[in-house]
Protein backbone atom coordinates (compact mmCIF):
# COMPACT_ATOMS: atom_id res chain seq x y z
CA UNK A 1 0.00 0.00 0.00
CA UNK A 2 2.83 2.25 0.54
CA UNK A 3 4.66 2.17 -2.37
CA UNK A 4 1.45 2.48 -4.31
CA UNK A 5 0.59 5.59 -2.69
CA UNK A 6 4.41 6.75 -3.05
CA UNK A 7 4.11 6.04 -6.93
CA UNK A 8 0.55 7.91 -6.92
CA UNK A 9 2.50 10.81 -5.53
CA UNK A 10 5.45 10.17 -7.83
CA UNK A 11 2.84 10.53 -10.76
CA UNK A 12 1.47 13.71 -9.43
CA UNK A 13 5.11 14.86 -9.15
CA UNK A 14 5.38 14.45 -12.84
CA UNK A 15 2.42 15.55 -13.86
CA UNK A 16 2.95 18.81 -12.08
CA UNK A 17 6.43 19.34 -13.62
CA UNK A 18 4.75 18.66 -16.88
CA UNK A 19 1.95 21.51 -16.28
CA UNK A 20 5.06 23.74 -15.28
CA UNK A 21 6.69 22.91 -18.21
CA UNK A 22 3.12 23.74 -20.62
CA UNK A 23 2.51 27.12 -19.02
CA UNK A 24 6.21 27.81 -19.47
CA UNK A 25 5.50 26.96 -23.30
CA UNK A 26 2.80 28.84 -23.34
CA UNK A 27 4.18 31.85 -21.74
CA UNK A 28 7.30 32.08 -24.32
CA UNK A 29 5.79 30.58 -27.50
CA UNK A 30 2.95 31.68 -28.92
CA UNK A 31 3.79 29.96 -32.08
CA UNK A 32 1.61 26.90 -31.95
CA UNK A 33 1.53 23.33 -34.11
CA UNK A 34 -2.53 23.12 -33.63
CA UNK A 35 -4.43 19.73 -32.98
CA UNK A 36 -7.65 19.79 -35.29
CA UNK A 37 -9.99 17.12 -35.43
CA UNK A 38 -7.82 14.97 -33.00
CA UNK A 39 -4.56 15.24 -35.41
CA UNK A 40 -1.30 17.10 -35.79
CA UNK A 41 0.54 15.83 -38.46
CA UNK A 42 3.83 17.95 -38.14
CA UNK A 43 6.83 18.34 -40.84
CA UNK A 44 9.68 18.18 -39.39
CA UNK A 45 11.54 21.29 -41.00
CA UNK A 46 8.70 23.50 -40.20
CA UNK A 47 10.06 24.30 -36.76
CA UNK A 48 11.45 27.92 -36.51
CA UNK A 49 14.25 27.15 -34.56
CA UNK A 50 16.28 23.99 -35.43
CA UNK A 51 19.29 23.08 -33.88
CA UNK A 52 22.46 23.35 -35.79
CA UNK A 53 23.38 19.63 -36.34
CA UNK A 54 20.08 18.89 -37.15
CA UNK A 55 20.29 19.13 -41.28
CA UNK A 56 17.91 19.49 -43.18
CA UNK A 57 18.18 16.72 -46.28
CA UNK A 58 17.07 15.30 -49.23
CA UNK A 59 19.28 12.79 -50.42
CA UNK A 60 17.36 9.97 -49.07
CA UNK A 61 14.16 9.77 -51.61
CA UNK A 62 10.41 9.31 -50.27
CA UNK A 63 10.15 12.14 -47.77
CA UNK A 64 7.34 15.18 -47.74
CA UNK A 65 7.79 18.56 -47.63
CA UNK A 66 11.06 20.46 -48.32
CA UNK A 67 13.36 17.75 -46.83
CA UNK A 68 13.76 15.68 -43.71
CA UNK A 69 15.95 15.96 -40.09
CA UNK A 70 18.94 14.10 -40.42
CA UNK A 71 20.95 14.21 -36.56
CA UNK A 72 24.63 15.01 -37.81
CA UNK A 73 26.47 15.78 -34.38
CA UNK A 74 28.06 13.10 -32.20
CA UNK A 75 25.56 10.12 -31.26
CA UNK A 76 24.49 10.11 -27.39
CA UNK A 77 23.58 6.99 -26.21
CA UNK A 78 23.40 7.53 -22.75
CA UNK A 79 22.72 11.17 -21.89
CA UNK A 80 19.82 13.53 -22.94
CA UNK A 81 20.03 17.46 -23.55
CA UNK A 82 22.10 17.63 -26.61
CA UNK A 83 20.42 19.06 -30.26
CA UNK A 84 16.97 19.77 -28.37
CA UNK A 85 14.13 20.47 -30.19
CA UNK A 86 11.08 21.95 -29.00
CA UNK A 87 7.35 21.66 -31.05
CA UNK A 88 4.65 23.73 -29.01
CA UNK A 89 1.54 21.97 -29.45
CA UNK A 90 -2.15 22.97 -28.62
CA UNK A 91 -4.24 20.32 -27.80
CA UNK A 92 -8.31 21.54 -27.94
CA UNK A 93 -9.62 18.06 -27.51
CA UNK A 94 -8.64 15.93 -24.26
CA UNK A 95 -8.08 12.63 -24.17
CA UNK A 96 -5.36 9.69 -25.22
CA UNK A 97 -3.24 10.13 -28.26
CA UNK A 98 -1.21 7.69 -30.31
CA UNK A 99 2.18 9.17 -31.40
CA UNK A 100 4.04 7.70 -34.33
CA UNK A 101 6.74 9.35 -36.72
CA UNK A 102 7.86 8.47 -40.45
CA UNK A 103 11.93 7.63 -39.92
CA UNK A 104 14.93 5.53 -41.71
CA UNK A 105 17.92 4.73 -40.86
CA UNK A 106 20.30 6.91 -42.44
CA UNK A 107 23.73 4.76 -42.07
CA UNK A 108 25.31 1.65 -42.35
CA UNK A 109 24.27 -1.99 -43.07
CA UNK A 110 22.21 -2.35 -39.81
CA UNK A 111 18.59 -1.49 -39.23
CA UNK A 112 19.75 -1.45 -35.47
CA UNK A 113 22.38 1.22 -35.43
CA UNK A 114 21.42 4.88 -36.50
CA UNK A 115 17.64 4.42 -35.84
CA UNK A 116 16.64 6.00 -32.68
CA UNK A 117 16.04 9.32 -30.97
CA UNK A 118 14.88 10.45 -27.45
CA UNK A 119 11.88 11.95 -27.16
CA UNK A 120 9.65 12.74 -24.13
CA UNK A 121 5.90 14.70 -24.72
CA UNK A 122 4.92 16.94 -21.63
CA UNK A 123 1.31 14.87 -21.77
CA UNK A 124 -0.37 14.45 -18.06
CA UNK A 125 0.58 10.79 -18.95
CA UNK A 126 3.28 9.40 -21.37
CA UNK A 127 4.33 5.82 -21.87
CA UNK A 128 4.67 3.10 -24.18
CA UNK A 129 1.88 0.08 -24.13
CA UNK A 130 1.33 -2.82 -25.96
CA UNK A 131 -1.34 -4.33 -27.65
CA UNK A 132 -2.35 -7.00 -23.91
CA UNK A 133 -2.21 -3.71 -22.37
CA UNK A 134 1.68 -4.05 -20.67
CA UNK A 135 2.92 -0.37 -19.97
CA UNK A 136 6.41 0.92 -19.77
CA UNK A 137 7.02 4.56 -18.33
CA UNK A 138 10.09 6.70 -18.63
CA UNK A 139 12.77 6.77 -16.07
CA UNK A 140 12.81 8.26 -13.66
CA UNK A 141 9.19 7.59 -13.12
CA UNK A 142 8.87 4.22 -13.54
CA UNK A 143 12.16 3.26 -10.95
CA UNK A 144 9.31 4.39 -8.28
CA UNK A 145 6.56 1.93 -9.67
CA UNK A 146 5.19 -1.03 -8.24
CA UNK A 147 5.88 -3.97 -10.39
CA UNK A 148 1.78 -4.51 -11.23
CA UNK A 149 2.16 -3.44 -14.77
CA UNK A 150 3.62 -0.30 -14.59
CA UNK A 151 7.68 -1.23 -15.72
CA UNK A 152 10.65 0.88 -16.78
CA UNK A 153 11.71 -0.45 -20.73
CA UNK A 154 14.15 -2.48 -21.69
CA UNK A 155 17.37 -0.79 -22.98
CA UNK A 156 17.74 2.76 -22.01
CA UNK A 157 15.60 5.70 -20.63
CA UNK A 158 16.01 9.01 -18.71
CA UNK A 159 14.64 12.41 -17.62
CA UNK A 160 11.53 11.46 -19.12
CA UNK A 161 12.47 10.27 -22.43
CA UNK A 162 11.91 7.26 -24.07
CA UNK A 163 14.52 6.00 -26.84
CA UNK A 164 12.30 5.64 -29.65
CA UNK A 165 13.62 4.00 -32.74
CA UNK A 166 12.52 2.45 -35.73
CA UNK A 167 14.22 -0.69 -38.34
CA UNK A 168 14.17 0.28 -42.05
CA UNK A 169 16.12 1.93 -44.72
CA UNK A 170 13.11 3.01 -46.00
CA UNK A 171 10.86 6.36 -44.57
CA UNK A 172 7.78 4.28 -43.22
CA UNK A 173 5.62 5.07 -40.10
CA UNK A 174 7.66 3.18 -36.98
CA UNK A 175 8.00 4.58 -33.35
CA UNK A 176 8.09 2.20 -30.86
CA UNK A 177 10.29 1.79 -27.44
CA UNK A 178 11.56 -0.66 -24.85
CA UNK A 179 14.24 -3.03 -26.90
CA UNK A 180 13.00 -5.90 -28.07
CA UNK A 181 9.73 -5.79 -27.18
CA UNK A 182 8.60 -3.23 -28.75
CA UNK A 183 5.50 -0.51 -27.37
CA UNK A 184 3.58 1.57 -29.31
CA UNK A 185 3.48 5.32 -27.81
CA UNK A 186 0.55 7.32 -25.76
CA UNK A 187 0.01 10.78 -24.38
CA UNK A 188 -2.99 11.21 -22.42
CA UNK A 189 -4.15 15.03 -22.08
CA UNK A 190 -6.69 15.98 -19.10
CA UNK A 191 -7.46 18.84 -20.63
CA UNK A 192 -7.16 21.81 -23.34
CA UNK A 193 -4.03 23.43 -23.25
CA UNK A 194 -0.34 24.23 -24.50
CA UNK A 195 2.03 21.47 -24.49
CA UNK A 196 5.50 20.45 -26.13
CA UNK A 197 6.65 17.59 -28.12
CA UNK A 198 10.40 17.64 -27.37
CA UNK A 199 13.27 15.56 -29.36
CA UNK A 200 16.80 15.11 -28.53
CA UNK A 201 19.57 13.55 -30.15
CA UNK A 202 20.71 10.52 -29.94
CA UNK A 203 21.88 8.19 -32.93
CA UNK A 204 23.64 10.16 -35.69
CA UNK A 205 21.87 9.59 -39.15
CA UNK A 206 18.93 8.86 -37.65
CA UNK A 207 16.46 11.12 -40.50
CA UNK A 208 12.66 11.99 -39.51
CA UNK A 209 10.48 13.11 -41.70
CA UNK A 210 7.33 13.86 -40.32
CA UNK A 211 5.54 13.03 -36.91
CA UNK A 212 1.95 12.50 -35.79
CA UNK A 213 -0.03 12.63 -32.75
CA UNK A 214 -3.56 11.07 -33.00
CA UNK A 215 -6.86 10.74 -30.59
CA UNK A 216 -7.44 7.08 -30.31
CA UNK A 217 -11.52 7.50 -30.03
CA UNK A 218 -11.51 9.44 -33.37
CA UNK A 219 -9.11 8.16 -36.02
CA UNK A 220 -7.30 5.18 -36.77
CA UNK A 221 -3.53 4.82 -37.83
CA UNK A 222 -4.40 3.76 -41.12
CA UNK A 223 -6.15 7.44 -41.97
CA UNK A 224 -4.21 9.26 -39.43
CA UNK A 225 -0.93 8.66 -41.25
CA UNK A 226 -2.01 9.42 -44.29
CA UNK A 227 0.52 11.11 -46.70
CA UNK A 228 -2.22 13.77 -47.97
CA UNK A 229 -2.75 14.92 -44.37
CA UNK A 230 -1.99 18.48 -44.50
CA UNK A 231 0.52 19.77 -41.54
CA UNK A 232 -0.93 20.85 -38.43
CA UNK A 233 -1.75 24.46 -38.72
CA UNK A 234 1.22 26.50 -37.51
CA UNK A 235 1.40 30.42 -36.94
CA UNK A 236 4.58 31.72 -36.19
CA UNK A 237 4.54 35.08 -34.25
CA UNK A 238 7.31 37.19 -35.53
CA UNK A 239 8.61 40.22 -33.28
CA UNK A 240 10.01 42.57 -36.46
CA UNK A 241 7.30 43.76 -38.48
CA UNK A 242 8.56 46.58 -41.58
CA UNK A 243 6.45 48.63 -42.89
CA UNK A 244 6.65 51.90 -46.04
CA UNK A 245 4.38 55.25 -45.34
CA UNK A 246 5.08 57.74 -47.95
CA UNK A 247 8.78 58.09 -48.48
CA UNK A 248 10.05 56.76 -44.71
CA UNK A 249 10.57 53.53 -43.16
CA UNK A 250 8.78 52.37 -40.00
CA UNK A 251 9.81 49.40 -37.82
CA UNK A 252 7.04 48.05 -35.83
CA UNK A 253 5.10 50.79 -36.33
CA UNK A 254 7.87 53.47 -35.25
CA UNK A 255 10.27 55.65 -37.72
CA UNK A 256 13.89 53.75 -38.04
CA UNK A 257 16.16 55.97 -35.75
CA UNK A 258 13.62 58.06 -34.63
CA UNK A 259 14.03 61.42 -34.12
CA UNK A 260 17.90 60.95 -35.03
CA UNK A 261 19.58 63.98 -37.21
CA UNK A 262 22.81 64.06 -38.57
CA UNK A 263 24.68 67.72 -38.96
CA UNK A 264 21.05 68.88 -39.10
CA UNK A 265 20.23 65.97 -41.62
CA UNK A 266 17.52 63.82 -41.14
CA UNK A 267 18.08 60.57 -40.36
CA UNK A 268 14.88 58.80 -38.87
CA UNK A 269 12.84 56.93 -41.66
CA UNK A 270 16.20 55.54 -43.19
CA UNK A 271 17.48 52.41 -43.62
CA UNK A 272 21.17 51.96 -43.71
CA UNK A 273 22.41 48.68 -44.46
CA UNK A 274 25.26 46.57 -46.12
CA UNK A 275 25.92 44.31 -49.06
CA UNK A 276 26.38 40.69 -46.98
CA UNK A 277 25.48 38.60 -49.87
CA UNK A 278 27.00 35.51 -49.53
CA UNK A 279 25.53 34.52 -46.07
CA UNK A 280 23.65 31.15 -47.89
CA UNK A 281 26.97 31.13 -50.06
CA UNK A 282 27.70 26.97 -51.39
CA UNK A 283 29.38 26.05 -54.55
CA UNK A 284 27.76 22.79 -55.71
CA UNK A 285 30.79 22.38 -58.41
CA UNK A 286 32.89 20.11 -56.74
CA UNK A 287 35.73 20.89 -59.43
CA UNK A 288 36.14 24.87 -58.32
CA UNK A 289 34.54 24.57 -54.74
CA UNK A 290 37.62 23.82 -52.62
CA UNK A 291 38.84 27.22 -54.52
CA UNK A 292 37.15 28.85 -51.47
CA UNK A 293 38.19 26.57 -48.57
CA UNK A 294 39.51 28.69 -44.98
CA UNK A 295 42.88 29.29 -44.54
CA UNK A 296 42.72 28.03 -41.29
CA UNK A 297 41.10 24.94 -41.80
CA UNK A 298 41.94 24.07 -45.53
CA UNK A 299 38.47 23.28 -46.73
CA UNK A 300 35.12 24.90 -47.75
CA UNK A 301 32.27 24.40 -45.01
CA UNK A 302 28.91 26.74 -45.98
CA UNK A 303 27.53 25.94 -42.63
CA UNK A 304 30.27 27.33 -40.70
CA UNK A 305 29.48 30.50 -42.87
CA UNK A 306 26.13 30.78 -42.22
CA UNK A 307 26.78 30.28 -38.42
CA UNK A 308 29.53 32.92 -38.17
CA UNK A 309 27.19 35.30 -40.65
CA UNK A 310 24.62 35.00 -37.54
CA UNK A 311 27.37 35.33 -34.60
CA UNK A 312 28.50 38.80 -35.83
CA UNK A 313 24.81 40.13 -36.42
CA UNK A 314 24.57 41.79 -33.18
CA UNK A 315 27.54 43.42 -33.52
CA UNK A 316 26.24 45.16 -37.03
CA UNK A 317 23.22 46.14 -35.15
CA UNK A 318 24.75 47.59 -32.12
CA UNK A 319 26.55 49.92 -34.58
CA UNK A 320 23.27 51.37 -36.11
CA UNK A 321 22.80 49.09 -39.57
CA UNK A 322 19.19 47.96 -39.18
CA UNK A 323 19.52 46.09 -43.00
CA UNK A 324 21.67 43.95 -44.89
CA UNK A 325 21.23 42.21 -48.38
CA UNK A 326 20.94 38.70 -48.67
CA UNK A 327 20.73 36.90 -52.27
CA UNK A 328 19.39 33.47 -53.02
CA UNK A 329 22.16 33.22 -55.85
CA UNK A 330 24.95 35.81 -54.39
CA UNK A 331 26.98 37.81 -55.36
CA UNK A 332 30.72 36.97 -57.16
CA UNK A 333 32.91 35.54 -54.80
CA UNK A 334 35.84 37.68 -55.77
CA UNK A 335 33.78 40.68 -55.83
CA UNK A 336 33.62 41.34 -59.21
CA UNK A 337 33.41 38.61 -61.81
CA UNK A 338 32.05 35.18 -62.54
CA UNK A 339 33.38 32.15 -63.24
CA UNK A 340 31.74 28.11 -63.43
CA UNK A 341 30.55 28.00 -59.20
CA UNK A 342 26.82 27.02 -58.98
CA UNK A 343 25.42 29.07 -56.22
CA UNK A 344 21.80 29.16 -56.10
CA UNK A 345 19.14 28.18 -53.88
CA UNK A 346 16.64 27.16 -56.57
CA UNK A 347 17.60 23.78 -58.65
CA UNK A 348 17.32 24.19 -62.40
CA UNK A 349 13.60 23.71 -62.46
CA UNK A 350 13.23 26.22 -59.71
CA UNK A 351 12.62 24.29 -56.72
CA UNK A 352 14.11 25.02 -53.33
CA UNK A 353 17.60 23.19 -52.05
CA UNK A 354 16.74 22.21 -48.45
CA UNK A 355 20.19 22.78 -47.57
CA UNK A 356 19.79 25.90 -48.39
CA UNK A 357 16.43 27.20 -46.84
CA UNK A 358 17.35 25.60 -43.71
CA UNK A 359 20.22 28.30 -43.49
CA UNK A 360 18.40 30.75 -45.20
CA UNK A 361 15.71 30.21 -42.02
CA UNK A 362 18.32 30.63 -39.77
CA UNK A 363 19.54 33.98 -40.85
CA UNK A 364 16.06 35.09 -41.21
CA UNK A 365 15.23 33.97 -37.99
CA UNK A 366 17.82 35.58 -35.95
CA UNK A 367 17.35 39.27 -37.95
CA UNK A 368 13.45 39.17 -36.82
CA UNK A 369 14.94 38.29 -32.92
CA UNK A 370 17.15 41.24 -33.53
CA UNK A 371 14.77 43.87 -35.48
CA UNK A 372 16.51 44.04 -38.35
CA UNK A 373 15.64 44.17 -42.12
CA UNK A 374 16.75 41.20 -45.09
CA UNK A 375 16.90 42.45 -48.37
CA UNK A 376 16.52 39.20 -49.86
CA UNK A 377 17.83 39.20 -53.70
CA UNK A 378 16.14 36.24 -55.71
CA UNK A 379 18.19 36.06 -58.35
CA UNK A 380 21.98 37.11 -59.52
CA UNK A 381 23.20 37.90 -62.94
CA UNK A 382 26.16 35.44 -62.55
CA UNK A 383 23.57 32.57 -61.18
CA UNK A 384 20.26 32.42 -63.79
CA UNK A 385 21.36 30.45 -66.55
CA UNK A 386 21.52 27.42 -64.10
CA UNK A 387 17.48 27.99 -63.96
CA UNK A 388 16.60 25.85 -67.39
CA UNK A 389 14.15 28.33 -69.14
CA UNK A 390 11.72 31.26 -68.12
CA UNK A 391 8.83 28.80 -66.71
CA UNK A 392 11.74 27.78 -63.94
CA UNK A 393 12.01 31.08 -62.75
CA UNK A 394 8.62 31.83 -62.62
CA UNK A 395 8.44 28.38 -60.71
CA UNK A 396 11.29 29.66 -58.61
CA UNK A 397 9.38 33.20 -57.87
CA UNK A 398 6.39 31.55 -56.75
CA UNK A 399 7.95 28.87 -54.22
CA UNK A 400 10.21 31.22 -52.77
CA UNK A 401 7.41 33.98 -52.52
CA UNK A 402 4.78 31.49 -51.04
CA UNK A 403 8.00 30.06 -48.58
CA UNK A 404 8.18 33.84 -47.14
CA UNK A 405 4.80 33.97 -46.81
CA UNK A 406 3.96 30.89 -44.95
CA UNK A 407 6.54 31.15 -42.70
CA UNK A 408 5.14 34.65 -41.88
CA UNK A 409 8.24 36.82 -42.27
CA UNK A 410 7.44 40.36 -42.00
CA UNK A 411 11.33 41.75 -42.29
CA UNK A 412 11.88 41.03 -45.64
CA UNK A 413 12.35 43.37 -48.87
CA UNK A 414 12.54 41.69 -52.00
CA UNK A 415 14.73 42.25 -54.11
CA UNK A 416 13.86 40.39 -57.55
CA UNK A 417 17.27 40.15 -59.39
CA UNK A 418 20.55 42.37 -58.84
CA UNK A 419 20.99 44.45 -61.68
CA UNK A 420 18.05 43.77 -63.89
CA UNK A 421 19.80 46.01 -66.59
CA UNK A 422 22.67 43.50 -67.41
CA UNK A 423 23.62 40.07 -68.71
CA UNK A 424 20.51 37.97 -67.71
CA UNK A 425 19.81 34.98 -69.66
CA UNK A 426 16.20 34.87 -69.25
CA UNK A 427 14.37 37.78 -70.72
CA UNK A 428 11.43 37.90 -68.17
CA UNK A 429 14.88 39.04 -65.62
CA UNK A 430 15.53 42.21 -67.79
CA UNK A 431 14.79 45.08 -66.97
CA UNK A 432 11.97 46.14 -69.69
CA UNK A 433 9.95 42.96 -68.08
CA UNK A 434 10.92 42.73 -64.28
CA UNK A 435 7.93 44.62 -63.84
CA UNK A 436 6.21 41.36 -64.16
CA UNK A 437 7.59 39.69 -61.30
CA UNK A 438 7.27 42.72 -59.22
CA UNK A 439 3.58 42.44 -59.61
CA UNK A 440 3.79 38.57 -59.37
CA UNK A 441 5.10 38.41 -56.09
CA UNK A 442 3.32 41.52 -54.64
CA UNK A 443 -0.13 40.09 -55.69
CA UNK A 444 0.55 36.68 -53.64
CA UNK A 445 -0.21 37.80 -50.70
CA UNK A 446 -2.98 38.57 -48.96
CA UNK A 447 -4.72 41.88 -47.90
CA UNK A 448 -3.38 42.00 -44.22
CA UNK A 449 0.50 40.34 -45.69
CA UNK A 450 2.31 40.43 -48.83
CA UNK A 451 5.88 41.84 -49.48
CA UNK A 452 7.48 44.93 -50.11
CA UNK A 453 9.07 44.45 -53.44
CA UNK A 454 11.57 46.43 -56.39
CA UNK A 455 15.06 45.58 -58.34
CA UNK A 456 18.43 47.50 -58.70
CA UNK A 457 19.72 48.77 -61.74
CA UNK A 458 23.62 48.86 -62.05
CA UNK A 459 25.98 51.30 -61.01
CA UNK A 460 25.01 55.20 -61.69
CA UNK A 461 22.24 53.75 -63.49
CA UNK A 462 18.33 55.31 -63.12
CA UNK A 463 15.73 52.71 -63.00
CA UNK A 464 13.06 52.72 -65.66
CA UNK A 465 9.90 54.16 -65.71
CA UNK A 466 8.11 50.82 -65.16
CA UNK A 467 9.65 49.80 -61.85
CA UNK A 468 9.72 53.27 -60.79
CA UNK A 469 5.77 53.16 -61.43
CA UNK A 470 5.33 49.66 -59.74
CA UNK A 471 7.75 49.01 -56.94
CA UNK A 472 7.41 49.42 -53.40
CA UNK A 473 10.79 51.23 -52.85
CA UNK A 474 13.79 52.54 -55.33
CA UNK A 475 16.71 50.64 -55.57
CA UNK A 476 19.95 52.68 -56.24
CA UNK A 477 23.63 51.61 -56.66
CA UNK A 478 26.84 53.76 -56.36
CA UNK A 479 29.62 51.78 -57.64
CA UNK A 480 31.15 52.89 -60.85
CA UNK A 481 30.05 56.33 -59.38
CA UNK A 482 33.24 58.41 -58.93
CA UNK A 483 31.99 62.02 -58.00
CA UNK A 484 30.28 61.82 -54.34
CA UNK A 485 28.03 64.52 -54.93
CA UNK A 486 26.44 62.42 -57.99
CA UNK A 487 24.64 60.10 -55.88
CA UNK A 488 22.51 63.14 -54.31
CA UNK A 489 21.74 63.64 -58.22
CA UNK A 490 20.84 60.44 -58.93
CA UNK A 491 17.77 60.87 -56.20
CA UNK A 492 16.89 63.65 -57.44
CA UNK A 493 16.72 62.25 -61.26
CA UNK A 494 14.96 58.79 -59.95
CA UNK A 495 12.00 61.26 -58.86
CA UNK A 496 11.89 62.88 -62.33
CA UNK A 497 11.42 59.65 -63.78
CA UNK A 498 7.41 59.28 -65.18
CA UNK A 499 5.19 57.77 -62.76
CA UNK A 500 7.19 58.50 -59.08
CA UNK A 501 5.42 58.63 -56.32
CA UNK A 502 6.47 59.53 -52.97
CA UNK A 503 8.56 56.21 -52.05
CA UNK A 504 11.83 55.77 -50.29
CA UNK A 505 14.85 55.59 -51.95
CA UNK A 506 18.00 53.67 -51.20
CA UNK A 507 21.33 53.00 -52.17
CA UNK A 508 22.40 48.99 -50.64
CA UNK A 509 25.48 48.54 -53.33
CA UNK A 510 28.23 51.28 -53.08
CA UNK A 511 32.17 50.53 -52.86
CA UNK A 512 33.22 53.75 -52.07
CA UNK A 513 34.59 54.99 -48.89
CA UNK A 514 36.64 57.76 -47.83
CA UNK A 515 34.54 57.83 -44.19
CA UNK A 516 37.12 60.54 -42.76
CA UNK A 517 36.31 63.34 -45.31
CA UNK A 518 33.60 66.19 -45.73
CA UNK A 519 31.74 65.13 -48.79
CA UNK A 520 31.66 60.72 -49.19
CA UNK A 521 29.46 59.02 -50.14
CA UNK A 522 27.17 58.10 -47.37
CA UNK A 523 26.96 62.01 -46.52
CA UNK A 524 25.57 62.50 -50.34
CA UNK A 525 23.07 60.02 -50.02
CA UNK A 526 21.85 61.37 -46.73
CA UNK A 527 21.76 64.58 -48.09
CA UNK A 528 19.22 63.61 -50.38
CA UNK A 529 17.47 61.51 -47.46
CA UNK A 530 18.20 58.34 -49.66
CA UNK A 531 19.28 55.50 -47.57
CA UNK A 532 23.06 53.76 -48.36
CA UNK A 533 24.36 50.68 -48.15
CA UNK A 534 28.57 49.71 -47.85
CA UNK A 535 29.71 47.21 -50.08
CA UNK A 536 33.33 45.33 -49.27
CA UNK A 537 35.00 42.67 -51.40
CA UNK A 538 38.53 41.78 -50.24
CA UNK A 539 41.26 42.55 -52.99
CA UNK A 540 44.29 40.77 -54.03
CA UNK A 541 46.63 41.07 -51.80
CA UNK A 542 44.76 41.90 -48.75
CA UNK A 543 44.50 39.39 -45.57
CA UNK A 544 41.39 36.90 -44.50
CA UNK A 545 39.60 39.85 -42.45
CA UNK A 546 39.25 42.14 -45.56
CA UNK A 547 35.53 42.39 -47.38
CA UNK A 548 31.94 41.30 -46.73
CA UNK A 549 31.62 39.34 -50.23
CA UNK A 550 34.84 37.55 -51.45
CA UNK A 551 34.24 33.91 -49.91
CA UNK A 552 35.41 32.66 -47.72
CA UNK A 553 33.90 35.78 -45.87
CA UNK A 554 35.62 36.93 -42.13
CA UNK A 555 32.02 38.56 -40.88
CA UNK A 556 33.56 40.03 -38.00
CA UNK A 557 34.06 44.28 -37.60
CA UNK A 558 37.66 43.74 -37.63
CA UNK A 559 39.51 45.72 -40.80
CA UNK A 560 40.45 49.16 -41.30
CA UNK A 561 37.47 50.00 -43.73
CA UNK A 562 35.10 47.85 -41.84
CA UNK A 563 36.01 49.70 -38.79
CA UNK A 564 35.53 52.82 -40.58
CA UNK A 565 32.18 52.07 -42.13
CA UNK A 566 30.80 51.16 -38.44
CA UNK A 567 32.13 53.87 -37.16
CA UNK A 568 30.44 56.30 -39.02
CA UNK A 569 27.62 54.50 -38.94
CA UNK A 570 27.42 54.80 -35.43
CA UNK A 571 27.72 58.60 -35.15
CA UNK A 572 25.22 58.65 -37.91
CA UNK A 573 22.54 56.72 -36.15
CA UNK A 574 23.36 57.82 -32.43
CA UNK A 575 24.19 54.82 -31.13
Amino acid sequence: MKVLLYFKCYLILGILLNITERLDAQGTNASLFHEQGGLIMIEMEDLPIIHEDWQLDANTPGFTGSGYLSWKGEQYLDSTGVGQLVYPIYIQNPGKYQFTWRMSVGKGADVTDHNDTWLKITADRFYGQKEGGHQVYPRPLCEKSPKNGVDCPNGNSRNGFFKVYGQDFNFVWQAATSDHDGHILYAEFDRPGTYQIILNARSSFCQIDRMVLFHTDSLQEVKATQLSNPPAPFHPIRTTNLSIKGNQFYINDTLTYHGQYYKNQKIEGLLFNARLVQGIFDDLNPTSRNGFAYPDTKIWDPNRNTKEFIAAMPSWYEHGMLAFTLNLQGGSPLGYGNKNWVNSTFTPTGELRPEYMQRLRKILDKADELGMIVILGYFYFGQDQHLENEASVINAVDQMTDWILKKGYRNILVEVNNECDIFYDHEILKAPNIHQLIHRIQTAGSSDHRLLVSTSFSGGKIPTANVVQLADYLLLHGNGVEDPTQLAKMVKQTKMVPGYTNKPILFNEDDHYDFEEEVNHFKSAISAYASWGYFDFRRDGEAFENGFQSVPVDWRINSKRKIDFFNMLKQVTGK
